[in-house]
């Protein structure tokens, strides 16, 4: 067996290695040529396998003894002595300048061209050399160490030295040649191209090199060989050149063109009035016109329901269809048709008014106006009317109800903005006079002479006349200065009881309101009282009082002393606490008890109407010793405070209030005492209370109460005062 040494083992490790290492770093032709920085890395990476082969060989004999470890450190060192004085040196080589721009290849790989031409075929094996294709700019991941040069080169390749010389230059070559030719697929007149037109370009080279067209026909344009070039519209010199990018050399040249594909744009100049919906509202005065951009215009006409061309015409009501028709200098032609509407006239506007007359040109009921309008020729548009300046609003006929003085205005327009108008004056009143009685009211009573006061007022045509009346039937005219009116009223002669008044009145447009009735309460006959003539302070004094139609207002007592010593006794009550029967306890108002004699009795009842009716009597205390005894009064409710009105003879009276209220003196308890003298005259004044009682159905209660007093006087043998006028506190 063939024992092979160790260090030939490593060799020959170190240089695969190094191989499969710097393959993807240096280009394979560089492996096989010996360059010095191949030598030089494959010394370096066989010093290295080397150390690491030692190093790891000792490392298995560490623990063995120490001389092992000062072969790894002599390693150590020696492999930093070899990287620190024999760094890699390829200054000789040529560095091109920093890499710009656009020469960026990857975030962190720059490629530097050499700018030496590429080895070829007649370039010698003597001018070969290697250049550095494939340079990274350091410190980098893949130039962590960079040399002077600031980078590192990772690929080599073979080029002609610049220092080797160039072989015999060829002999001068030809310039190429170009040809021009501008088609069309429809010529037009005075040399113009109407379609297609376009400049055909052919250019050659004696050399058969390659060749570049340029030129401007309208545009830059740029082509290779030969080329068809689409001419713009319009005219001008197209030029143009060819060069052989191989041989430096070209020829130029130019064409004229004129291409004029377009129609020439006809129009008519429009001279009238203007109205609405394309409608002109005066006579019209056309006249041809027209353009053309690029070959000019040559001609232009226009005709009229398909008459002959003429350079103008002139048009009136109607419509009217009209031709304008143009012709270019390179005998294109272009037509437009129009309508032309004409309506000088104004609608027809006729109005008509539907209402009641009433008088003094008055309506008195709502009017009715309507329009009616035509128009032949662009028809009607709207029709509008205003009330009274106010905003226009559309319809043919509108019904005006609002009263007073109205302005109507109507107007009509056509379609082509004609408008006819009409105004006319409308005087409306529907609404009847307005009458009310303020005196008296419908709630009030009244008698004697009464005067009837109220209001009558028409706010639109003004009032014509105001009537009364107490029987709907006959009707008298009242005067009405300022709409009040008044109209006296005797109702002294007629019986209590209800009665109705009339109020009418008509306005000077002839509308009369429906009658205004109120009913009023007519009382002149005041309420009739009656009391004895005579009683015993001992018995109770019958009370009896009938009232009128009108119902009853109050009452009152009063017991005088006839002369006047002490203030008189009032006992006052409203309508449900009059009482019936009274008793006095015989004292004043002061408290000072009566002594024996005549004291006057005074009963007083009153209606609503304040009328008052009233009468006296007399109340005897006799000598001798007297009980003290209990006033009683035969009465459901407790008198309450009220008034008493003031006696006054009937005349006219209007009442709606109550009289103020006063104290109620209540009366006082005495003792019941009767004498046996006065029996027989008790008895007499029964008869005459009986007399009294038969006025209910006697004309003339009245006359037999004065009579039956006038006994009575005969009968006591005692003059009575009669107190008249006498003032009640």
């Amino acid at each position: 067996m063939i024992k092979i040494n160790k260090s030939l083992i490593y060799l020959a490790l170190a240089i695969i290695l190094w191989g499969l290492t710097s393959w993807p770093v240096l280009s394979p032709p560089d492996l096989l040529i010996g360059h010095p920085v191949v030598l030089y890395g494959f010394v370096l990476f066989a010093a290295g396998l080397i150390l690491r082969v030692r190093a790891s060989s000792a490392m298995q004999r560490f623990n063995r003894g120490f001389p092992s470890k000062k072969n790894i450190l002599f390693w150590l060192i020696l492999s930093t002595l070899i990287l620190l004085l024999f760094p890699p040196d390829i200054s000789r080589l040529y560095y091109p300048p920093a890499p710009i721009g656009n020469l960026a290849q990857s975030k962190s790989v720059i490629g530097y061209p050499i700018g030496l031409m590429p080895a070829n075929a007649s370039c010698s094996y003597g001018c070969l050399i290697n250049v550095c294709v494939r340079w990274v700019p350091g410190p980098s991941p893949q130039c962590p160490h960079p040399g002077s040069g600031g980078g590192c080169c990772t690929d080599y390749e073979l080029q002609c030295g610049p220092d080797c010389g160039d072989p015999d230059p060829p002999p001068a070559p030809s310039p190429p040649t170009i040809n021009s030719t501008v088609t069309c697929s429809l010529w037009g007149s005075n040399g113009w191209c109407r379609s297609n037109a376009r400049l055909v370009l052919t250019a050659s080279d004696p050399q058969g090199y390659s060749l570049t067209i340029t030129g401007n026909a309208g545009g830059l344009f740029s082509c290779s060989g030969s080329c068809t070039i689409n001419l713009p519209a319009g005219s001008g010199i197209a030029t143009y050149s060819v060069t052989a990018p191989q041989s430096g050399k070209s020829a130029t040249g130019s064409s004229n063109w004129k291409y004029d594909p377009q129609l020439p744009v006809p129009d008519v100049e429009i001279i009238g009035t203007e109205g609405r919906n394309d409608w002109y509202i005066s006579p019209v005065e056309l006249t041809a016109t027209g353009s053309d951009s690029l070959s000019g215009l040559s001609n232009v006409s226009l005709s009229v329901e398909g008459g002959p061309p003429w350079p103008s015409a002139t048009l009136n009501d109607g419509t009217h269809t009209i031709v304008v028709t143009a012709m270019d200098n390179a005998g294109n032609t272009g037509s437009i048709t129009k309508t032309i509407l004409v309506d000088t006239e104004k609608p027809a506007l006729d109005v008509f008014i539907n209402g009641t007359s009433g008088l003094n040109e008055w309506f008195v009921s709502p009017v009715t106006v309507t329009a009616f309008d035509s128009d032949d020729t662009s028809g009607i548009d709207t029709t509008q009317y205003s009330i009274d300046g106010d905003a226009w609003q559309e319809g043919t006929n509108t019904t005006v109800s609002i009263d007073g003085e109205h302005i109507m205005d109507m107007q009509s327009t056509d379609k082509a903005g004609n408008t006819a108008t009409a105004s006319l004056s409308l005087k409306i009143d529907i609404t009847p006079p307005s009458s009310s009685f303020t005196s008296p009211l419908p709630t009030d009573m009244v008698r004697g002479n009464v005067d009837i006061k109220g209001t009558s007022l028409d706010a639109m045509s003004g009032l014509s006349l105001v009537e009364i009346s107490f029987d709907d039937s006959t009707w008298l005219p009242l005067s009405t200065p300022l709409g009040k009116w008044s109209s006296p009223w005797d109702t002294t002669q007629m019986p209590n009881g209800t009665y109705p008044l009339f109020i009418r009145a008509t306005d000077l447009a002839g509308n009369r309101e429906d009658p205004v009735r109120i009913d009023v309460v007519v009382g002149n006959l005041a309420p009739q009282v009656d009391i004895p003539l005579s009683t015993m302070i001992s018995d109770a004094l019958p009370i009896t009082i009938r009232p009128g139609l009108i119902p009853m207002a109050g009452a009152q007592i009063v017991i005088h002393d006839p002369k006047e010593r002490w203030p008189a006794r009032r006992f006052t009550y409203d309508p449900g606490e009059i009482p019936t029967v009274m008793q006095w306890d015989r004292r004043f108002r002061d408290g000072t008890i009566a002594p024996p004699g005549r004291y006057r009795i005074e009963v007083l009842a009153w209606d609503k109407f304040g009328n008052t009716g009233e009468d006296t009597g007399t109340i005897v205390i006799p000598d001798g010793p007297t009980a003290t005894i209990t006033s009683t009064l035969t009465s459901t409710i407790t008198p309450s405070p009220t008034a008493r009105p003031t006696r006054k003879p009937v005349s006219q009276s209007v009442i709606s209030t109550q009289p103020p209220a006063v104290p109620t003196e209540r009366p006082i308890s005495m003792p019941k005492t009767m004498s046996a003298i006065l029996w027989p005259a008790i008895g007499f004044l029964g008869l005459i209370a009986g007399l009294a009682s038969s006025s209910l159905s006697d004309p003339r209660p009245h006359a037999l109460k004065q009579m039956g007093k006038a006994i009575t006087r005969i009968m006591d043998q005692e003059k009575i005062s009669l107190w008249k006028g006498e003032k009640h506190d």
